[in-house]
């Protein structure tokens, strides 16, 4: 018998799919779909159509806890980093709508009762800090931003 996947691979994924689901109409700005989202870091120049997500692990944002039962909560984040290109002949205007649509689609995931949801798979979540590249990306005619998505997972060491 081999081992499950881990509850943050899956989870992971799921953030993946949802990303890979915003679509540009009455509710999106922009469609990313899916080969502008990726599972790692890039460079800006390494980006194969905007806006480009990618998907990574950060640190925990607060120690393990451990209850008396051996069940163990686990508080990661994951990160979504995205890159955009020019709007109308500047990069701040898309990157703020694609930061919306990127909110927008994981609130709303976490707030799903669907089975498969980032709602179903773990005991809470919620966005967290916002960093941008503070236009160091304009020279090169994009912008980026970093948003944090921070979780609670609970189960045992081997599941989480």
């Amino acid at each position: 018998m081999s081992p499950s996947e881990p509850l943050l691979l899956t989870v992971m994924r799921r953030v993946e799919w949802v990303l890979k689901g915003i679509l540009a109409g009455d509710v999106y700005n922009y469609t990313t779909g899916d080969f502008k989202v990726v599972r790692g870091l890039r460079v800006f120049t390494e980006a194969v159509g905007y806006p480009f997500d990618m998907v990574y692990l950060g640190g925990d944002h607060r120690p393990p806890e451990y209850l008396p039962d051996h069940r163990v909560f686990r508080y990661p984040t994951i990160l979504v980093a995205a890159y955009v290109d020019e709007e109308m002949g500047e990069p701040v205007t898309k990157m703020l709508k694609h930061l919306a649509d990127v909110q927008l689609a994981l609130e709303t995931d976490l707030r799903s009762g669907d089975q498969a949801s980032l709602g179903a798979l773990i005991s809470w979540g919620h966005l967290g800090q916002v960093v941008t590249d503070e236009g160091e990306l304009t020279v090169a005619g994009g912008a980026g931003f970093r948003q944090e998505l921070q979780l609670c997972l609970s189960g045992d060491w081997g599941e989480l």
